[in-house]
């Protein structure tokens, strides 16, 4: 019932928008992808031959939560090579990110509104055989049809927070029907397990994986030499301090500006990043720097900037290269926390040695802030004392080294969610297989275990031991057809 009452609000929201149309034509942000959001498949995509053996379709709400699937896509990649790869994301910064990191996927696209009609079109052409949420994305159509159409549905690092339960517990019994559409729970920590619970997940459906933003080391390598050519072509001499202020948020800029001002008077030769979470805010940055009188140039004019103290990154997709700039001799400020947002991620630039500070509202990132704090590679202060703590750390060598160790170790200790993400995904496309074939689970040989398992998993079986048959992930192109020398996997 909550459904079709669902949908009706939806469908009216959408006619009363209808009159806006030519108006919404005008703007190029809101023009931008709007076929999609209708439904519309661009031109590229619906002309292209697709897999007869369908697709994994990876939904990412905005930018921060494709960054943090794409290491599970990684590892799917060689294990499913008779599949179609399609991402969509509600949002063109989460586009256009899905876009730069998997231009082998057969689509990037923006999810259309959430009604039967204009989603059920897309599943029918794309047939997916999985569904990866990104963290707690929970589209009632969309998860609906996915299931009427038979493909299984694996919620990735989940998270919820506890307002977000709060709310969602208001939804009662209908919440609890929702979740039932979702086949596996792959949840960050222990509390999220237990909340997703509560809202009526089945305790067999519900395992904690960890954080898969803590896997990040495929990226550090490419991150930290693009980040020397970058300094390069600044003009910034190597050694001197580089301060990235990343996804700051209102107000947050004028408290930073502050603090790097008195950093600055200790340590002339220091520069700041400054890169606001929402990229329609630079114009409102810009003017707050004109207004303090600060020497800064924008990222997107390209060239150097030598006699510029601040350098505003204007662009999408570049702060993971330019917290690496701060690597052998500044700090991060992770914004989003000094003033009551919640916080932002403080992993990228601890995972590449830097060390952190943000402020004291937190709540979207708890876990992940307690732990580096407690491993002594983040500080956690009000804007007040920041300029201080920062000076502290960037005049003792042998702090600022300890610090970045530790910042780095936490990272590196707690990875490997991605991979039991992709363990999670592949034993349930195992199973739904098995279920679809007739498959008698316990009853089968180990030959024809092994025989079904097509999708490359390592699975856990008495007597089997991927070790003495050789690897059965060989890293082949996703989507690409098997050829012959190709194994059987």
């Amino acid at each position: 019932m909550l459904i079709l009452l669902y949908d009706a609000l939806l469908t009216l929201a959408c006619l009363a928008a209808l009159p806006l149309l030519p108006l919404l034509l005008l703007i190029p942000r809101a023009r931008w992808g709007l076929g999609m959001r209708l439904g519309l498949l661009p031109r590229t995509v619906r002309h292209q031959a697709w897999l007869s053996e369908g697709c994994v379709w990876v939904h990412a709400a905005s930018l921060g939560e494709v960054n943090a699937v794409a290491p599970v896509v990684r590892e799917l990649i060689p294990k499913l090579p008779r599949q179609s790869l399609v991402i969509t994301s509600t949002t063109k910064a989460g586009c256009q990110q899905a876009r730069r990191l998997f231009p082998q996927a057969s689509a990037c696209l923006l999810l259309p509104v959430d009604l039967p009609w204009l989603v059920g079109p897309w599943i029918r052409r794309f047939k997916p055989r999985l569904l990866v949420l990104a963290e707690t994305e929970l589209w009632p159509n969309l998860l609906l049809q996915m299931k009427a159409h038979g493909a299984q549905v694996l919620m990735a690092n989940g998270r919820l927070t506890e307002r977000s339960y709060r709310r969602y517990r208001r939804l009662g019994s209908a919440m609890a029907g929702l979740l039932e559409r979702i086949d596996l729970f792959a949840m960050q920590a222990q509390p999220d397990a237990d909340r997703i619970q509560a809202l009526g997940a089945r305790a067999a459906r519900v395992s904690v994986a960890g954080n898969t933003k803590f896997d990040l080391q495929a990226d550090l390598d490419a991150l930290r030499i693009d980040a020397a050519e970058q300094r390069r072509r600044l003009g910034w001499k190597a050694g001197a301090p580089v301060l990235v202020a990343g996804s700051t948020r209102p107000g947050e800029e004028a408290l930073l500006l502050a603090a790097f001002e008195k950093v600055q008077r200790a340590l002339p030769t220091a520069r700041l990043v400054i890169a606001p979470r929402h990229i329609e805010r630079v114009a409102e940055v810009e003017a707050l720097l004109k207004r303090l009188k600060w020497q800064w140039v924008r990222r997107s004019q390209g060239g150097g900037a030598e006699d510029a103290d601040v350098l505003l990154l204007d662009t999408l997709g570049e702060l993971r290269t330019f917290y690496a700039l701060a690597c052998d001799s500044g700090a991060a400020w992770v914004g989003g926390g000094f003033a009551d947002f919640g916080g932002q991620n403080p992993l990228e630039p601890a995972a590449l040695g830097v060390p952190v500070f943000f402020g004291p509202h937190m709540r979207h990132f708890p876990e992940v802030a307690q732990a580096l704090v407690d491993a002594g590679g983040a500080q956690q202060l009000e804007a007040a004392g920041l300029a201080e703590a920062t000076l502290a750390v960037l005049k003792d060598a042998k702090a600022r080294a300890a610090m970045a160790r530790a910042a780095e170790a936490c990272v590196a200790q707690r990875a490997g969610a991605s991979r039991r993400t992709a363990e999670l995904a592949l034993k349930l496309l195992l199973v739904a297989r098995m279920r679809r074939d007739g498959q008698d689970w316990r009853g089968e040989g180990l030959e024809q275990f092994r025989r079904v398992t097509e999708f490359g998993a390592a699975v856990e079986a008495d007597g089997w031991h991927p070790e003495e048959h050789g690897s059965v992930a060989s890293p082949r192109e996703f989507g690409r057809l098997p050829e012959d020398g190709d194994d059987p996997a």
